[in-house]
Order: structure tokens, then C-alpha cells, then sequence
């Protein structure tokens, strides 16, 4: 009865962590997405030539690092 006992206590703590984990782990894979989008959008500018589209989409970066 004690293992049991002792089982429920660990488990909740166990879980909540696990949960946390699983959410920042999904919020970093859509922060490498957005990062992923916009060094291709940028690389693309470059090669356009487009300074100011290069600019605009790293002041969104910043926002977005910032915000995080």
C-alpha cells in the first residue's frame, strides 16, 4: 500500500512537468518554423535586392524574440 501511496505522490509533480515540457516543446518547434519562413523570405529579398523587405521581416523577428 506504501508503493502506491508513494506512486500517487510523485506522479502529479511527474505529470505537470511532462505537460510544461510538451507545451514549450510545440511553442519551439512553431518558433523554428517562423524563423525557417523568414530566413527564406529574407534570402529570397536578397536576391531581389529588396533591402527594406529584409528589414521589415526582422523587426517582426524582434517582436516575436521580444514577446517570448
Amino acid at each position: 500500500m506504501s508503493k502506491i501511496a508513494a506512486y500517487h505522490d510523485i506522479w502529479p509533480p511527474i505529470s505537470a512537468l511532462m505537460l510544461l515540457l510538451l507545451v514549450l516543446y510545440k511553442n519551439l518547434i512553431w518558433v523554428f518554423i517562423f524563423v525557417d519562413a523568414i530566413c527564406k523570405v529574407e534570402r529570397q529579398a536578397v536576391r531581389m535586392n529588396d533591402v527594406l523587405l529584409v528589414v521589415r521581416h526582422a523587426q517582426h523577428l524582434n517582436l516575436l524574440l521580444i514577446r517570448l
